[in-house]
């Protein structure tokens, strides 16, 4: 069965908005920290830390907990 080229065609252009959608934008700051206050920092703050992780600051975010780095730096 020979597909023609037409088709070929206009199944392509439907199926560009998905191949060339922008990617979506990454949370802001503000964002990220009200997620972590909401759902995190009650187990994981500097009064008490589950695991050694505390969330409370982006330093102690970076250096982990037990089991080692809980972020990785962007572009790393």
């Amino acid at each position: 069965m020979r597909v023609s080229s037409g088709l070929f065609f206009g199944l392509a252009l439907l199926s560009a908005p998905q191949v060339f959608a922008a990617a979506p934008m990454p949370p802001k700051p503000a964002e990220v920290m009200g997620l972590l206050k909401t759902h995190c920092i009650s187990c994981h703050s500097t009064s008490k830390q589950k695991g050694g992780l505390s969330l409370e600051t982006r330093e102690a975010a970076l250096h982990g907990g037990d089991q080692g780095a809980s972020l990785v730096r962007q572009g790393s």
